[in-house]
């Protein structure tokens, strides 16, 4: 069985193999999806990309401390390794923010719910259990819990 590994989505060695304009999933061969820069700094990157081949101004990455220069060759001339490292690093971190984010959100917005509609009582399965600790899953949530013995009691 295969698994997984959402702290690898992007790695240096798949980017610069890729063909940039062949969706995968699609298996079509002229694909580009844009969608909001704001969500998506990977897609602002792809935005950048577009306007550097068609001749825009240069780009900076003042966070990364990376340019690009735009030139009449390929994209990735200009593009060093170790720039395209600190690019994924950057773009994984982000994304594992954005889902932290994501889940808190979730978290915040079930917990008003259950502070102004509950209490609910639900089944509960024991995941952990210490001398001072214990870990409970209630699946029709999808949460854990964890807390200390003497306030659970």
């Amino acid at each position: 069985m295969l698994s997984f590994d959402p702290q690898s989505i992007l790695q240096q060695n798949n980017i610069t193999m890729l063909n940039y304009t062949w969706h995968y999933g699609l298996s079509i061969p002229l694909y580009t999806h844009f969608t909001s820069p704001i969500r998506r700094y990977a897609d602002l990157m792809v935005h950048r990309q577009i306007a550097r081949i068609l001749g825009c101004d240069n780009y900076v990455y003042p966070e990364l401390q990376i340019s690009f220069q735009s030139n009449d060759d390929s994209i990735q001339k200009d593009i060093k390794d170790s720039d395209i490292d600190l690019l994924v690093a950057w773009c994984n971190d982000r994304r594992l923010k954005a889902r932290r984010a994501g889940e808190a959100s979730q978290h915040l917005f079930l917990t008003a719910c259950l502070r102004d509609y509950g209490p609910f009582y639900e089944n509960g399965t024991v995941m952990d259990l210490s001398a001072n600790k214990i870990r409970i899953l209630i699946a029709s949530f999808g949460l854990t819990i964890e807390t200390e013995i003497k306030d659970f009691l």
